[in-house]
This record gives C-alpha cells, sequence and structure tokens, in this order.
C-alpha cells in the first residue's frame, strides 16, 4: 500500500496539450501557518533527484509538531526556508544588500517569520538548523545552553570551499540574528 501511495503521490502526468499536474496541491500542513505541498515537490523524493527545501520544511513543521516530550521540551528544528532564500538571493557569496550595502536582516523576508516558533526557539537547548546549497544538505546542531555550533554532514569533514565557509559565516549570522533579536 505505501508503494503504491508513494508511486501515486511522485508520478507525473502529462495531457494531450503538454500540461503537466505538477502543480496540484497535495496536502497542507497546519503548524504556525498553512504549508501547502505540491506534487512536484514529493517528485523530489524519487532516487536520483535532489530533496526539495519544502520536504525539509514539512518534515521540520512535523517534528515541531511530533507528541513526544523531548522534541516538545527540548528540540526545535528550523525550517530551511530563510537561509535557502536568502543564500539564493545572494549568489556570489556576498550576502549584502545590492540597494542598501547592508548585511542580511531577517525582516527582508518576512513571509516566512510565520513559519519560526519564536517561544521555542529561544527556550528549547538545541536548534536544528538544515542547511543547502547546490543540491548539498547539512545540518547545523547548535546547544543554546553551551552556546556552542556542530555541523552535520554526510559528505564533508571541513568546508570544502570558501563559498561554504561563507555559507556558514552567513548561516551563524542568520541564527544569531534570529535568536538574539526576537
Amino acid at each position: 500500500m505505501k508503494q503504491k501511495c508513494y508511486i501515486w503521490g511522485t508520478r507525473l502526468k502529462e495531457d494531450a496539450d503538454g500540461n503537466t499536474n505538477e502543480y496540484e496541491e497535495m496536502c497542507t500542513l497546519i503548524g504556525q501557518g498553512e504549508y501547502i505541498l505540491m506534487r512536484m515537490n514529493l517528485v523530489s523524493l524519487q532516487a536520483k533527484s535532489d530533496i526539495e527545501s519544502q520536504i525539509v520544511s514539512a518534515i521540520c513543521l512535523i517534528l515541531n509538531q511530533k507528541n513526544e516530550k523531548r522534541f516538545q521540551e527540548q528540540i526545535y528544528c528550523l525550517p530551511p526556508d530563510i537561509v535557502c532564500m536568502a543564500v539564493s538571493d545572494h549568489p556570489n557569496g556576498e550576502f549584502v544588500s545590492p540597494k542598501t550595502k547592508k548585511e542580511f536582516r531577517v525582516e527582508a523576508y518576512p513571509s516566512f517569520i510565520p513559519f519560526i516558533d519564536r517561544k521555542k526557539l529561544t527556550s528549547h537547548p538545541y536548534i536544528f538548523a538544515p542547511v543547502c546549497h547546490s543540491g548539498h544538505w547539512w545540518l547545523w546542531l547548535i546547544n543554546t545552553r553551551k552556546r556552542k555550533c556542530h555541523i552535520l554532514d554526510p559528505l564533508h569533514k571541513r568546508a570544502p570551499s570558501d563559498e561554504r565557509k561563507d555559507i556558514n559565516k552567513f548561516t551563524v549570522s542568520c541564527l544569531c540574528l534570529l535568536y538574539f533579536n526576537i
């Protein structure tokens, strides 16, 4: 049954006019705000394809609503949309606004603020922050009590390029802005 549902959810169909059903709404998750997943998001779960940030955001929303004591009291999974959007807006690795020449501010992305639970962000001792760049995902694990960050990356033990180092510095600045400006 699970396999049939997976095939049904990830198969794109094309009609005689060449239109596809990739923008068909598949489900709506209700967390701090409504989050709609479309068929094209589910298609990214197929083998040999890059997982879209919407899927990771949905997983974060589900984990944040998980009815388990440890998740409710200790762990907050930060949706990756803000960092991913900011990274895509600054492809050259310079994280300053081209118009104002000022550094990135979280307030510049107001559409993602409703998906951040500010109370959990400040009260939970552990924050998970998934980050994606060039089709590669890695996870930041932040211990807020000890003020330590760990990067969990299955492919690299160290940042392989200057661009990745810049992204990591930017991620730290985003997380600091989110955490301390709330």
